[in-house]
């Protein structure tokens, strides 16, 4: 098994399980979530968002300008 693998009891029942919090994963949870199914969203790190997030791409936010001056 790889350095991630972890034995997790199952707690609960899902229609859907998204794996991964990234901007992808998290609009395929809202989605799921809005057309009325339960998910599930994992994400192996300490927060949701992608490299947007993790990677600290501060200028995904706003707040600079062209020339990246604050």
């Amino acid at each position: 098994m790889g350095a991630w693998h972890t034995d997790l009891p199952v707690m609960g029942t899902y229609d859907v399980v998204v794996c991964g919090g990234g901007p992808a994963g998290i609009a395929a949870a809202l989605a799921a979530r809005r057309a009325g199914m339960r998910v599930l969203l994992i994400e192996r790190l300490a927060q949701v968002g992608g490299m947007g997030t993790s990677g600290l791409v501060s200028h995904w936010l706003g707040g600079r300008t062209n020339d990246t001056r604050d």
